[in-house]
């Protein structure tokens, strides 16, 4: 009796589909930030908005802007299903970000060469419910004056060993943890087959384009959010590493059946069954200043000629001279009305989905300090009222880490 149960046990084992077989993998990269570029030399992709139950819906008419280690910074717009073409793209680390009505997307995005085996050709970059007001605040406040020109680089990275690291299922979808949520946010780029840690960074969650929990990442880069309810949610990470925004839906850990073993090296693994999702939140920065211009081109609408000039928000008028006379200096520039460095010009508009928008100008200078200006004002002005990132009436340098 016992061989006949025995055999039919096996047989029923043996039955069993992968559909059901727990995947024991690494955490990967929350959202998708590594692609190769199609045969003849493009970056696409779609821009999305993460809904429910691992679902996004498209985001059209999306303003779109990539900024290379050169600066040099091309503009497109996404079609009617979100998506996106950049011609004439070559490998290596760039900052992407994307302006769409009522979401933002700031993201390290890394391209490598068609022959690259693991890695996808389209990209899907899952946008944040963030009002653009609220990255220029960031920007000013957050980023620090020594963050100095990237050396994010992908000229040593082994691809085959990293492939593991950065793809996988369950893009814009992590589970709970304890309640919470844990993460680590790393630098653009890599070395070898491993990311590199992004310490010190500020790190907010927010829902519906309010601020609902911040922490500092340590040494490591990881940082842990106590009490944070299943549902669609935005991340932004700011500091010495750059900014990254995306969109991601938590997952109710209750619905998640986890094992967990130990590998050979003694990494620990996380198998998560019946969702497709990532243990934990994991995102590289677009690196500073790539990212300063490349905000710049899909959010500044209007650069004074000069500090005495009226600056102009959202077609108000908020003042018509630099804050008590001084000017604040963000490491980017001298001038908080753009004034000063060596800013370029914008590309010529924004090319439809299929053709890439014109090289701007690669200086530096200008971007930030612009922002800052604005950003300055806009705080007193707001005073407080309705803004989801704490400023005093008169706004001290950019600080990192901020005070959770």
């Amino acid at each position: 009796m016992q061989r006949l149960f025995f055999v039919p046990l096996l047989a029923l084992l043996g039955m069993i589909t992968p559909a059901f077989a727990v995947q024991l993998t690494r955490n990967h990269l929350t959202s998708n930030q590594w692609v190769r570029s199609t045969a003849d030399g493009h970056l696409v992709g779609r821009i999305v908005l993460p809904t429910e139950n691992g679902t996004s819906q498209a985001v059209e008419a999306a303003a779109l802007a990539l900024t290379g280690p050169a600066g040099q910074t091309v503009t497109v717009q996404t079609d009617e299903s979100g998506r996106f073409q950049f011609d004439n793209v070559t490998p290596g680390v760039y900052a992407l970000t994307a302006r769409g009505e009522g979401i933002f997307a700031v993201s390290a995005m890394h391209v490598v060469a068609n022959d690259a085996a693991g890695y996808p050709e389209e990209v899907e970059l899952a946008a944040a419910n963030v009002d653009h007001e609220m990255v220029k605040m960031a920007l000013v406040r957050y980023l620090p004056a020594s963050a100095q020109r990237s050396s994010s680089t992908i000229d040593s990275v082994d691809l085959e060993k990293l492939a593991a690291r950065v793809i996988g299922e369950g893009f814009s979808r992590v589970a709970q943890d304890n309640g919470g949520m844990s993460g680590q946010i790393h630098m653009a780029g890599a070395e070898g087959g491993e990311l590199k840690a992004a310490p010190s960074m500020n790190v907010f969650v927010l829902r519906n384009g309010a601020e609902v929990a911040r922490a500092v990442t340590d040494e490591n880069g990881q940082f842990h959010i106590d009490a944070l309810t299943p549902g669609q949610y935005s991340l932004m990470a700011v500091g010495t590493a750059g900014l990254g925004l995306t969109g991601f839906e938590l997952v109710d850990e209750n619905e998640i059946d986890r094992t967990t073993s130990v590998s050979s090296n003694g990494e620990t693994l996380v198998g998560l069954l019946g969702h497709h999702c990532c243990p934990q939140f994991e995102m590289q920065c677009a690196p500073a200043p790539e990212v300063v211009t490349c905000v710049e081109e899909v959010v500044v609408e209007t650069v004074p000629a000069c500090c005495e000039e009226e600056i102009i928000i959202s077609d108000e008028v908020i003042s018509e001279t630099p804050i008590g006379g001084e000017i604040v200096d963000c490491g980017f520039g001298t001038s908080a009305c753009g004034c000063g460095g060596g800013g370029g010009g914008y590309a010529g508009g924004y090319g439809g989905y299929g053709g890439g928008g014109g090289y701007g100008g690669g200086g530096w200078g200008g971007g930030l300090a612009a922002l800052a200006g604005i950003g300055a004002i806009a705080a007193i002005a707001d005073n407080n009222d309705g803004n989801d990132f704490p400023f005093v009436p008169v706004p001290p340098p950019p600080v990192s880490p901020a005070s959770p």
